[in-house]
């Protein structure tokens, strides 16, 4: 079996790297890469341990720094399925004891672990950068797995002092990992017959701590250093000990808890179990059968983690990035899946004994040969490579290095220009800081985390209003040198915004004023040809440039080119509320048209009904044209509230538009 895995996991890694993309693939990916190569800190809780090890990956000459660290990723995940093995094999022998068949024992846990290697969504998180943060936590939950059942069998001290030591280390890899944590410390000590002794149970801790602490190190070195990544300008160990916490997302909504949605969310995580791993939601079943069968307190404990660490994943996904508890925006779904996949690990390893108890089952009960049997079992692994090739096939990928090159294009020595959002900041974060592009230009970032922060010093707590002032001041400062990734509105400034490229030129209210339509064709994007599966992230990038170029159409007063423009962007990336707010913004501003704009701002709210933002963007709109519709909206966001000044605000727009009403 030793030879079938090697083979096993010199397949997955050929074929891992093969299909992982040559640079830096969008979203967290560039700012990983760029704070790993540049041994910085980046966004909370600063993956040191990821960052050590992203290092070590790029002094291994094999092209482009980021397709290094895409190598890490892979490597990494090949352990994970050793690991899994190992764990799988320990766990079946504690559920079928002596009268286990060994060899179809080995092929169950075997079958399994490389189906959780190449499902969709471990084997895209192992082909890049940002992924290797998951895919390390997934490593070291196998790792301890293997080590706590072993532990349990071969009852060896070092087994227990070896799954304490590598526990250690979970937390500093993903905090999501926390719940996790607690299951492999009550099996350490529930496990063994005799009640571990204080001695032991002191020298485990010790272990802990010092695995747990030792990663945290890193940051509190890094802080303060000057290192070109350093996210939201850490300067002290107040600073990183917040940082480690995630408290720059701390944030208040003052919408009630919403309990049905809450349970959509849970369904939707369950839902992702069967779409990542198709047959093993039956297996998962089969599993917890046997599991009943063997032991009913194991079942009871192994169905109560899952159930907890699912509920709590649900909240995490949304608190941990800042988002509302009640948020189903598309970019909520896209950042579930990552978070979803750290509550696998666990019902994976009970789909594999009920893979032995089926495989037993139809081979003993109708005598089916158990080399056909394993055969038919092994077609859906098979079937599933295949599938998942073509949809995790990114080796042509270079969307998230071509757009901010193409940004960079727009500007020359002496601009300055304000980036909002991940993409293209992440990008731009990795072409200056690794690739030396912008030199000559001034990046700031929009949201006060990165890029050059000299201009923020004289903050105190950086609010978004004292952020806006200072970029405001930037614009009216630097005359046509200043640009913004996105387009802003500062009417009190008299600043706005005209399309240049593929970004946006500030100028004043007076100002002579340039529209370079020829510029956006230029503009590398081979990307949206490349690819035929683009996830959220690529879509709505690929969305913008049909935006902007409908823009440039409006402006010119060319209405049927305007709208062929923005239909494709609306094909492109229909569920991003980013790109339908951006075709909205075409249709109000530069045609006129604000039935239109209504239309597609209220997809936005169909889309996640929990989006205040779209709810007051469709009262402004509505009391254009018809004020009782607005009123609707008031009344939704009036009963969704629960702050009572807010409450009061909105009690008194909905008695002005009923008085309005009345006295028509």
């Amino acid at each position: 079996m030793r030879y079938i895995i090697f083979f096993a996991s010199v397949l997955g890694i050929v074929i891992f790297i093969n299909t992982a993309p040559p640079t830096i693939y969008l979203g967290d990916s560039g700012e990983i890469a760029a704070a790993a190569y540049n041994l910085g800190i980046p966004h909370p809780p600063g993956y040191p341990l990821d960052m050590l090890l992203g290092k070590i990956s790029m002094l291994v000459p094999a092209g482009d720094m980021a397709f290094r660290m895409n190598i890490l990723s892979s490597l990494l995940a090949i352990i994970c399925f050793v690991f899994l093995y190992l764990s799988g094999v320990e766990f079946l022998n504690l559920v079928y004891k002596k009268d286990a068949d060994k060899k179809a024992l080995k092929f169950s846990a075997l079958l399994v672990s490389l189906m959780f290697l190449f499902s969709s969504m471990f084997w895209f998180e192992g082909i890049h950068a940002k992924g290797a943060v998951y895919v390390l936590a997934n490593m070291l939950m196998s790792m301890v797995l293997f080590l706590a059942f072993k532990n349990i069998t071969a009852r060896n001290n070092k087994y227990f002092y070896a799954a304490a030591y590598v526990s250690g280390f979970l937390l500093s890899a993903h905090n999501s990992t926390a719940l996790f944590l607690v299951f492999i410390v009550l099996m350490l000590i529930y496990a063994n017959r005799k009640p571990i002794t204080l001695k032991k149970a002191a020298a485990g801790a010790a272990l802990f701590l010092l695995s747990m602490t030792t990663p945290y190190l890193y940051l509190f070195i890094r802080a303060g250093s000057g290192v070109a990544v350093n996210f939201q300008y850490l300067k002290d160990a107040g600073d990183v000990i917040g940082h480690i916490l995630r408290k720059t997302y701390d944030k208040h909504y003052s919408a009630a808890f919403d309990m049905g949605v809450y349970f959509t969310k849970i369904g939707y995580c369950a839902s992702q179990f069967v779409e990542k791993y198709n047959v093993l939601a039956v297996f998962l079943l089969a599993g917890f059968y046997c599991l009943f069968t063997f032991s009913k307190k194991s079942f009871f404990f192994v169905a109560a983690f899952i159930t907890l660490n699912t509920v709590l994943l649900v909240y995490v996904v949304n608190t941990s990035a800042g988002m509302s508890i009640n948020s189903m925006s598309s970019i909520f779904l896209y950042t579930a899946k990552n978070f979803y996949m750290m509550n696998d690990m666990i019902p994976v390893l009970v789909s594999m004994a009920g893979v032995y108890f089926c495989f037993k089952f139809i081979t003993g009960k109708y005598g089916i040969n158990a080399v056909f049997a394993g055969a038919v079992l092994s077609i859906t692994l098979l079937l599933m490579i295949l599938v998942n090739y073509g949809i995790n096939n990114f080796s042509r990928t270079f969307m998230g290095y071509d757009h901010g090159l193409n940004i960079n294009k727009s500007l020359n020595k002496g601009d300055a220009v304000w980036v909002k959002w991940d993409c293209p900041l992440f990008n731009i974060v990795y072409l200056q800081s690794v690739k030396n592009a912008f030199n000559g230009v001034k990046t700031f970032d929009a949201d006060a985390n990165m890029l050059d922060g000299s201009v923020f010093a004289g903050l105190k707590d950086r609010t978004e209003r004292d952020i806006n002032r200072v970029e405001a001041g930037s614009y009216k400062d630097n005359p046509g040198k200043t640009y913004s990734t996105s387009i802003v509105d500062f009417p009190e400034d008299k600043i706005f915004a005209v399309p240049y490229g593929i970004i946006f030129k500030m100028y004043t209210t007076g100002t002579a004023y340039e529209i370079p339509t020829g510029l956006s064709k230029i503009y590398a994007f081979r990307d949206y040809f490349n690819n035929s599966s683009q996830d959220l992230y690529y879509r709505n990038v690929s969305a913008q440039y049909f935006v902007m170029r409908g823009r440039y159409a409006a402006m010119a007063g060319n209405r049927e080119e305007a709208d062929k423009w923005l239909k494709l962007a609306r094909k492109t990336a229909g569920t991003s509320p980013e790109i339908l707010n951006s075709i909205a913004t075409v249709y109000y501003f530069n045609l006129m048209d604000v039935n239109t704009a209504i239309d597609y701002v209220r997809k936005i709210y169909e889309l996640d009904p929990s989006d205040s933002t779209a709810v007051r963007l469709l009262i402004g709109l509505f009391k254009q044209v018809n004020p009782l519709r607005a009123l609707e909206y008031l009344n939704v966001l009036y009963k969704r509230s629960t702050d009572e000044t807010e409450k009061a605000d909105l009690k008194t727009e909905i008695d002005a538009i009923n008085n309005a009403v009345r006295h028509q």
